[in-house]
Formats: structure tokens, C-alpha cells, sequence
């Protein structure tokens, strides 16, 4: 019993988190203007949280989010018949910013920790390093296409494609992410063209965060640099 009562008080605050987050998502199979609202009060508690948690729940709460996000982007955006408003996007927009943050703190507090002599430690902070980027791509990617096929769902002529050409959300978010622009598949009304500009946007930012970062953390395993200034 008394086990119990110190590992209720030690993970009270990740029980917390986590009923946040399951009232987040539970909250998503309704599309009401009220809905949404508590829905985002409820993210911005997730924003909030993870600085006062462990750094073992936050790494594992970058998974949580990861397909935390995608389920909510799934099921709000591609199963429904709801159309999407700017309130909507912009609700899953800060779900993802909510990855993004627990990413960067977990990060920070592991190039902070003390390390003995061990080379294992090192190379999971690496590891982590890439796997969540690698996350964060995967996200925005599925994430937006669940987004395109919404709208083309609620408008057909969103989108120009000729006949040979069958719409496919998860490609033209691939594409879009990337800036290839192959020319098969384009936005066409003003809402699927506003959310491919953020989707740009946001490619360019998670890289210009990956590419520092990673070359970072290559540096610091090598030189044997992952210290603490405790």
C-alpha cells in the first residue's frame, strides 16, 4: 500500500498529463465552435506540462504525441464529414507545436545530464535526436494528408488533376513537404492552397531544426562532450 502511495505522488503529475491528452482526444469527435475551444485550452496545457516532468515520461511522450496527433488529424479530418475551418487546423497545428516543445525540452535536459564513462548513454541521445526529427517529419506529413483529403472530400474542385491522375492525399503531402512539386496534383481553392503554404513553412522550419541539431549531437558524441556544467 505504501508503494502505491509513493508511486501515486512521484507520477501524479504524468497522470495528470495523461488524462489532459485523453480528454483532448475524446473531445475531437465533436467539431462544435465549443469543442474546439476546450480543445485548445487543453493543448495549451500540454505545452505547459511536460517542464514539470520527468525526463524518462517525456521521452516516451514524444511517441505518445506523435501518434497522439495523427490519430486526431485521422480521425477529425479524414473519417468525418466535417469541413475544415481555419479553428480546426489551427487546433492541430498546436497539438503538433506540443511535440514540438516536449522534443526540444527532453533535448535540452539530455545535453544537461552528467554522464560517467560510458559511450551508451551518448549514442541514445543521438539516437533520440534522430528518431524524434524523424518523428516530427512522419507527423507532418500523414497529418496534412488526412488535412487535403478532408478538403477534397467537402470540395472536389479543390484540386486540379487531370483524368490519368488519382488524387492521393499522403503523396501530395510528401511532395508538398519536400517542395518537389511534381505539377500532377494542385491547389486550387484558396483554403487547400493556404494550408500547402503552412505545410511549406513547416518543412522548412523542422529542417533548418534538424540539420543543426543533428550535426550537434555528432559533434558532442565524438568529442566526448556530453557534459553537465552541474
Amino acid at each position: 500500500m505504501n508503494r502505491l502511495i509513493i508511486f501515486v505522488k512521484k507520477y501524479r503529475l504524468e497522470a495528470l498529463y495523461l488524462c489532459v491528452l485523453l480528454m483532448m482526444i475524446i473531445s475531437n469527435q465533436s467539431s462544435d465552435r465549443l469543442a474546439l475551444v476546450i480543445k485548445g485550452v487543453l493543448i495549451i496545457g500540454l505545452w505547459i506540462m511536460p517542464y514539470f516532468l520527468n525526463l524518462g515520461f517525456k521521452i516516451i511522450n514524444t511517441v505518445i504525441l506523435a501518434i497522439s496527433t495523427n490519430f486526431v488529424s485521422a480521425t477529425f479530418f479524414m473519417n468525418s464529414k466535417n469541413s475544415v475551418g481555419s479553428l480546426s487546423v489551427i487546433i492541430a497545428l498546436m497539438l503538433f507545436t506540443a511535440m514540438v516543445v516536449n522534443i526540444f525540452l527532453v533535448i535540452k535536459e539530455m545535453y544537461q545530464l552528467r554522464v560517467t564513462k560510458g559511450e551508451k548513454r551518448n549514442g541514445f541521445k543521438l539516437l533520440y535526436v534522430v528518431l524524434a526529427f524523424m518523428l516530427l517529419i512522419g507527423t507532418v506529413v500523414f497529418s496534412y494528408s488526412h488535412i487535403y483529403e478532408n478538403i477534397l472530400t467537402n470540395n472536389p474542385s479543390a484540386f486540379s488533376y487531370n483524368n490519368e491522375t488519382s488524387f492521393s492525399g499522403i503523396y501530395f503531402s510528401s511532395t508538398t513537404y519536400f517542395t518537389v512539386g511534381y505539377g500532377d496534383i494542385i491547389p486550387v481553392s484558396a483554403l487547400a492552397r493556404g494550408v500547402s503554404i503552412s505545410q511549406m513553412v513547416f518543412g522548412y522550419i523542422i529542417t533548418c531544426l534538424i540539420l543543426p541539431t543533428t550535426l550537434v549531437a555528432f559533434q558532442k558524441l565524438f568529442e566526448g562532450k556530453f557534459t553537465s556544467s552541474k
